[in-house]
């Protein structure tokens, strides 16, 4: 008889389609599909897990577990070897990486992360309806001390949970551990300059598909990626000083790592994003560029933050024009998505625009430093909702009443996400020392 297939698509640590999709007759063992995966990666073997992430019709909703690495079928190991041989299930799995290798991470949570600069902390909202808050790194004054936050900008939670922090006052990026009072560097540390050891003013951060963290470096007009354990950084876009020339970057602030895993780096200085493919000397225009800044829809008002969804629409946020745009893929012109109704704190309106995330369902997340807030815009609405702060400026975590300090982050780690790492780390199978 015909035989059935799965359609396998494998996503590494920032959500990036890494392999596939591809079929995959379902006798395949998950061990042997772990290979071809490991081998087409170039990673060894035995440092790689896929782990079950979306739910399909032979999926129980919410299920997220690994595959075996046996010789079980992929049709046993999701659990619907009864299935028509016409069928053709698509999974999505995620890789990832053994890490480091002493302290064994908590339970990370879902929730909005947010980087307050003025109240040099994180903290963690809920998902869904405004709830109360809680800090979850700094928030012990500003300082250079582990157990503290200087000025922080970005912020970034992968899927072991590890939280990442920018800090602009102290010109490093920290890593907190779920549950941990005090962080270990990762990059930077070492006072401000452009030795490959240093970062100079440190915004946007993110981590790519292999593990490694990325910084935004505005004072230095380059990003540099540093790897798991590396007391030095390496140059993947600009660091020829501040110009317009593609191989240039001038006040980079926001990054993300696309689906394809380039790097897209939001240039205040140039109102233009820029797109740098893996190994690239040079990026390429997606949003605004050469045309200086403005609110023309050709143009850009110092974009700060920027991200995109799996179809490579890229969402910009512009601090000068309050306003959020959306550019499709070689798009001249970007639509408004949020905002652009002038500054102001009406539902329908933005107040610079600093840093934008979507979930997975779409909805887009803005920390708007002018209004203290941060909204969250579904898709098709008129008008965002806040989701956190809007009482003004404070510390006040409370229901009803919660206040932010200079929101410049915002990130969004989801159901889905904090259950793979919790199974993960309940396997014993994840690890997530911050360590060098």
């Amino acid at each position: 008889g015909s035989t059935r297939s799965l359609v396998i698509r494998v996503r590494a640590l920032s959500g990036a389609s890494v392999w596939g999709p591809e079929a995959v007759d379902a006798s395949t063992s998950s061990a042997e599909l772990r290979r071809r995966v490991a081998t087409a990666l170039g990673h060894p073997e035995g440092k790689v897990r896929l782990v079950l992430q979306l739910s399909t019709d032979c999926l129980a909703s919410g299920d997220v577990g690994e595959l075996p690495a046996t010789d079980v079928s992929l049709a046993e190991a999701i659990g619907n070897p009864a299935a028509s041989s016409q069928d053709i299930v698509e999974l999505a799995v995620v890789l990832l990486t053994e890490m480091l290798d002493s302290q064994v991470c908590a339970r990370a949570l879902p929730g909005v992360y947010v980087a307050e600069s003025t109240n040099h902390r994180v903290t963690r909202w809920p998902l869904g309806a405004p709830g109360r808050g809680e800090v979850v790194a700094g928030g012990n004054g500003r300082g250079q001390k582990s157990t503290q936050l200087a000025g922080p900008r970005g912020v970034f939670v992968d899927v072991s949970g590890r939280l990442l922090v920018a800090e602009t006052g102290n010109d490093r990026v920290t890593c907190w551990v779920p549950g941990a009072t005090s962080s270990i560097l990762v990059a930077g540390g070492e006072g401000r300059g452009d030795r490959p050891w240093q970062l100079s003013e440190p915004h946007g951060v993110c981590v790519d598909n292999a593990g490694a963290v990325l910084v935004a470096e505005a004072g230095n007009h380059r990003v540099t990626r540093w790897p798991q354990g590396a007391e030095v950084g390496e140059v993947v876009a600009g660091g020829r000083g501040p110009g317009s020339e593609l191989g240039q970057l001038d006040t980079p602030m926001g990054i993300f790592i696309d689906q394809r895993g380039a790097l897209l780096v939001a240039e205040a200085g140039n109102s233009r994003v820029t797109l740098w493919r893996p190994g690239a000397t040079q990026g390429e225009v997606v949003a605004g560029g050469g045309r200086g800044a403005g609110d023309e829809l050709w143009q850009l008002g110092e974009p700060r933050g920027v991200c995109s969804d799996e179809h490579g629409t890229v969402f910009v946020a512009e601090a000068q024009n309050d306003r959020v745009t959306r550019w499709a893929p070689g798009a001249q012109e970007g639509v408004v998505h949020a905002g652009g109704m002038g500054q102001g704190d009406e539902a329908w309106q933005l107040n610079e625009p600093i840093d934008i995330c979507l979930d997975d369902a779409g909805a887009l997340y803005v920390a708007e430093a002018g209004k203290l807030r941060i909204t969250r815009w579904t898709p098709g609405a008129e008008r965002g909702e806040v989701v956190a702060g809007g009482h003004g400026r404070g510390t006040e975590l409370g229901v009803g009443r919660s206040q932010l300090g200079s929101p410049c982050g915002v990130f969004i780690f989801s159901e889905v996400a904090a259950a793979t790492a919790a199974n993960l780390v309940a396997a014993g199978d994840l690890q997530a020392d911050c360590s060098r």
